[in-house]
């Protein structure tokens, strides 16, 4: 297909003409008009033009990256220097690249840098609260003082069943009534207007919102969020569950609303619902318990530990009346070496899980039917390594990871085949028949 310049487009790129910037790329082709009338268009691969709110996020670095890929460099070996005069990879030149980011600027720079500043922080339906802003009077007055609310109005057909059918002519019917009755139209309480204008951009999406829409229809949350300077995400984590909510007092909240690392991202109520389920499992009265600071969310995690080791010997109870705590383990299926060396009992296996912060301490029972084995690496960095048994190849490693879970680097995988390989070649070795 040809395009309003005549040429094919078989690659990712960006233009700005007549007014539109067209954006190519692996989805289709995006036609977005500029500023003060934004407007989207989509053509998907094999499919007819249609409206759309694009998902985009509005930076100039998101779009450039996403529709133009990489920089390329500055400049390519010639077949002087050795390449056979080929590409080393199939990077557009660097000055189409220019080209096209010059374009994404140019669509950026017709939108008022004040109202750049109100969409910038939210991070998802950002060109919902872009088109608010352009095309319903009142929009921007009310955006720069409850910008979460401005939002919202934004996105109303979302807090509708049936949705709005012209949400565009609703939020201009709305914007300028009071407050209290536009927060009442999306179906919150019409008392939590300052709440809501206190909410951090960063943490806002619809999920969290309609969550928090629930969690307000108790008087209880109101009172509890009315008197936080800041809510942010730790903050409507913990205030969306019932069950965290019980477990909180509002001098904990402080904490959470003041702690950079749970504007974006909760902390603090993924570590206290890990510790009640692990409660709940073991059958403890934790009902009457609540948390005062973040020491004692610590604290509650350092106890769930104790707890998860207690729940492993509970199951093995339950499996062997006489249990498997003195259990012998098979023996290992490779010897240890430097850096590497096997868990030869369960003690070593709760430890392990412990330190590394795992499940393998429940791993008891697959060691002793003989599927799997698991050993302790320290070199080249601290990590656990899973050993299974597979009827058609015999032992092969599975897992490999390092504290919580997380990846290891590939100079520990190297180091780790290097040692399955120098067991392999021990194994494979004959000793010469003795001369008779």
């Amino acid at each position: 297909m040809k395009w309003f310049d005549g040429q094919r487009r078989e690659s990712n790129g960006a233009a700005l003409k007549n007014g539109k910037l067209y954006l190519f790329g692996r989805r289709g082709v995006f036609v977005l008009k500029l500023w003060p009338s934004p407007r989207c268009w989509w053509k998907p691969p094999a499919r007819e033009w249609c409206h759309k709110r694009p998902a985009f996020r509005f930076r100039p670095s998101w779009l450039a990256k996403e529709f133009l890929g990489s920089r390329p460099p500055p400049f390519f070996l010639s077949e002087e220097e050795g390449c056979d005069g080929q590409l080393p990879l199939p990077f557009p030149t660097d000055e189409s690249w220019q080209r096209g980011r010059a374009a994404i600027q140019g669509f950026f720079d017709a939108i008022p840098k004040s109202v750049r500043a109100i969409v910038a922080p939210f991070p998802s339906r950002q060109w919902h609260l872009l088109s608010l802003l352009a095309r319903c009077p009142g929009a921007v007055e009310l955006a720069r003082s409850a910008p979460v609310i401005a939002w919202l109005l934004a996105n109303n057909f979302e807090f509708h069943r049936p949705a709005v059918k012209q949400p565009m002519r609703a939020a201009r019917s709305w914007v300028r009534r009071p407050r209290r009755e536009l927060i009442q139209w999306l179906g919150f309480p019409a008392s939590s207007v300052k709440i809501l204008s206190r909410i951090v951009p960063a943490a806002v999406s619809i999920r969290q919102m309609i969550a928090l829409r629930s969690a307000l229809a108790d008087p209880a949350v109101l009172k509890l969020l009315g008197h936080l300077p800041i809510i942010n995400a730790g903050v409507m984590a913990i205030v969306e569950l019932p069950a965290l909510r019980a477990h909180v007092e509002p001098k904990l909240l402080l904490e959470v609303a003041a702690s950079p690392h749970e504007r974006v991202t909760p902390d603090c109520a993924p570590n206290l619902e890990w510790f009640l389920d692990l409660a709940e499992e073991l059958d403890l009265p934790v009902s009457a318990r609540r948390f005062i600071t973040t020491r004692s969310v610590m604290s509650a995690i350092a106890e769930a530990q104790w707890l998860q080791d207690a729940l492993f010997w509970r199951r093995l109870r339950a499996r062997d009346p006489l249990s498997l705590r003195h259990a012998q383990f098979p023996k290992p299926p490779f010897l240890p070496s430097a850096g590497i060396s096997p868990l030869t009992d369960a003690a070593a296996l709760i430890e392990e899980g412990r330190v590394q912060n795992n499940c393998v301490g429940d791993c008891a029972s697959m060691v002793i039917a003989g599927r799997f084995y698991f050993y302790r690496v320290e070199s080249p960095e601290r990590a656990t390594l899973e050993l299974c048994k597979s009827a058609a190849r015999g032992w092969v490693v599975g897992q490999v990871k390092a504290k919580n879970n997380g990846p290891v680097t590939g100079q520990t995988r190297a180091f780790i085949d290097a040692w399955i390989d120098e067991v392999e070649r021990a194994e494979q070795e004959v000793p010469e028949e003795a001369p008779f």
